[in-house]
């Protein structure tokens, strides 16, 4: 337990997290603000040059972490646990089920979903978290969302796919650099004639695909430069 990668650019190279708790996801907003979380209540976090624990005082084993920003966490575990974090400390949440919760993602803070066993899936407005009915009853692993659907998998390899009728789809590809598909016809960012501000140059350590290549930061060909990049 406890292994955690890192990839340089490169390779993948092993890195001392300080746990041998088995981890089971992780978050980033940049090469100095990592997390890592897993089984015993374990929540480490990498400010660049060491790792510490930051456990919330409500213990889970988690499962599940994404966040809208470095100051806004979501963490969900077994038993329905959850918690956030505001930039200085996790506060509890609560979900209203018992079951396990195995992934969080969501598109801004008062935008999230969580899946879990026993087909729970769940969404959290800002202020509470509502239970939903994707029609499915066996254990849902993955979820992925985007303003306009909701991507989850279950454990069987099943994929559902929720559409969200409340958000409108613009006439064409306006943000060039968003992730998301604003004109509906499934071409998102650069790949998207449509799209006036392309090509793009890659942003070497935000954790976007800012030229819509594919490429992520440093793996990026446009970093192979950039002073924020092994060399």
């Amino acid at each position: 337990g406890g292994t955690v990668l890192r990839f340089d650019g490169t390779s993948w190279q092993s890195v001392d997290a300080g746990t041998t708790a088995d981890l089971y996801a992780t978050w980033s907003a940049g090469p100095d603000d990592v997390w890592v979380v897993g089984e015993s209540n374990t929540v480490r976090h990498f400010d660049g040059s060491q790792w510490r624990e930051r456990s919330p005082p409500t213990g889970s084993n988690w499962r599940g972490l994404w966040g809208s920003g470095p100051s806004d966490l979501f963490l969900v575990g077994d038993g329905g646990h959850a918690a956030r974090f505001n930039g200085g400390v996790w506060h509890p949440l609560q979900t209203g089920v018992y079951t396990r919760l195995r992934a969080v993602h969501g598109t801004a803070h008062d935008d999230v979903y969580a899946v879990g066993d026993e087909g729970t899936l769940l969404h959290f407005d800002g202020g509470s978290w509502a239970q939903g009915d994707p029609g499915l009853t066996r254990d849902l692993v993955s979820v992925w969302a985007t303003p306009r659907r909701v991507y989850v998998a279950a454990e069987d390899t099943d994929l559902m796919t929720l559409v969200r009728t409340d958000w409108p789809c613009a006439t064409n590809e306006t943000q060039c650099d968003d992730g998301w598909d604003e004109d509906c016809d499934g071409l998102i960012d650069c790949e998207d004639p449509e799209c006036p501000a392309c090509p793009l140059t890659e942003v070497c350590d935000d954790g976007a695909d800012n030229d819509g290549d594919g490429v992520l930061d440093c793996a990026d060909d446009d970093c192979v430069q950039s002073t924020v990049c092994p060399q």
